[in-house]
């Protein structure tokens, strides 16, 4: 009985101690790295969007349209006229 309750002594206090010290800074140090890692993510893509955007006065095409194949000689001569009364 003895040996019973020293083993329950034993494991009680490995608990607290586990619990008080052990599990603290094993989430302590998880946090840590994860908010390392999601900084280091942000920051890779504030960087990319940085390259990506356009400095003052640098023109960029995004969009060029289509010729079209109409040709606008065959349409006719232009012929000023006046109304006459």
């Amino acid at each position: 009985m003895l040996k019973f309750l020293v083993f329950i002594l034993i494991i009680y206090i490995i608990f607290v101690v586990l619990f008080r010290f052990v599990i603290p800074y094993l989430l302590k140090r998880f946090v840590n790295r994860m908010q390392k890692k999601i900084f280091n993510q942000n920051n890779e893509n504030f960087q990319q969007q940085q390259r990506n955007t356009k400095k003052k006065g640098e023109i960029s095409i995004d969009f060029i349209p289509p010729k079209s194949n109409s040709n606008t000689d065959k349409v006719g001569e232009y012929v000023d006229y006046e109304e006459i009364k």
